[in-house]
């Protein structure tokens, strides 16, 4: 799993400079901004819930199907997505009594991370 974050983290690099080509991103404030996503994706299970999302519909990405779909523990699965949350790498949406997480490719260094994660599903 070190192997793939490491090869994540080069290419959501690759991707992000291409996007910033015109301009000069390596500000202080841009480069904390990546670190910070980058600290908040480097866990194995997070890893695993945004691959999740990345393929799945809005219907299929409530929290109950992800932690279902994972096996991992309501509580564990939900910690996970607050702390993506607090860093717009996913939205909350709710809907009824269901709670739904989408990736929010709004951000530009999320929607780079969707394209590797959808990179690695095809090799």
């Amino acid at each position: 799993m070190t192997n793939v974050i490491i090869r994540l983290f080069h290419y959501v690099n690759i991707c992000y400079m291409k996007v910033q080509a015109n301009k000069i991103w390596h500000q202080k404030k841009e480069c904390e901004h990546v670190a910070d996503i980058f600290k908040t994706i480097s866990h194995a299970e997070r890893i695993a819930i945004l691959s999740y999302i990345c393929e799945c519909d809005k219907c299929t990405s409530r929290v109950k199907n992800i932690y279902e779909a994972l096996n991992l523990s309501q509580p564990n699965v939900s910690r996970h997505l607050s702390l993506m949350k607090k860093q717009n790498v996913v939205k909350r949406s709710c809907k009824g009594g269901d709670t739904f997480f989408t990736l929010n490719l709004e951000n530009k260094i999320v929607s780079c991370i969707q394209s590797c994660l959808k990179e690695f599903k095809t090799q």
